[in-house]
């Protein structure tokens, strides 16, 4: 299997699959509610919203690294703010998220198995190399959704045990 497919198996798992590790990010985000996803349960603790924007940031970002673009932090920033906290948002936040992630399986697709060797930019401007692959990058993202969907699940967890 060339390193491309088991990049794009392992995002599907992670994110529609069923995981060895737990639920996919698919089922822990299908039943929650837009007021659930806005509610801070943990003083100084990101909420579900954030977390998810969060992560569909770094799908964006990592897209754009796959193809020899991007920059230090997402376009979107590193934890970028929810505007709005109402049912419409929700959805097309949880449909960005779904959109951005189709959007790197593409980007995935079209790259040759050679350019997931390539280095990362450290810079917009395309000068210097990072330490890590295009491959590594997506592996890293991969990773990184797995924590924040265990905080989501955690925080839903919490969220749903407190009496009302």
């Amino acid at each position: 299997m060339s390193l491309r497919v088991t990049l794009r198996e392992r995002m599907m798992v992670v994110w529609a699959g069923e995981p060895w590790h737990g639920k996919s990010s698919k089922a822990i985000l299908a039943d929650v509610t837009a007021a659930e996803a806005a509610t801070r349960v943990i003083p100084g603790a990101q909420t579900i919203w954030e977390g998810t924007l969060h992560q569909l940031a770094w799908t964006e970002e990592v897209a754009a690294r796959l193809t020899g673009g991007g920059g230090p932090v997402p376009t979107r920033g590193d934890w970028p703010t929810v505007a709005e906290t109402n049912d419409a948002a929700w959805a097309a936040t949880l449909e960005s998220l779904k959109a951005a992630r189709y959007a790197l399986l593409a980007a995935l697709e079209k790259a040759h198995e050679e350019e997931l060797f390539l280095q990362v930019p450290k810079s917009v401007s395309g000068e210097g190399g990072s330490s890590m692959t295009r491959a590594q990058t997506v592996a890293g993202l991969i990773d990184h959704d797995i924590y924040h969907m265990a905080q989501i699940a955690m925080l839903k967890k919490v969220m749903r045990s407190r009496p009302v």
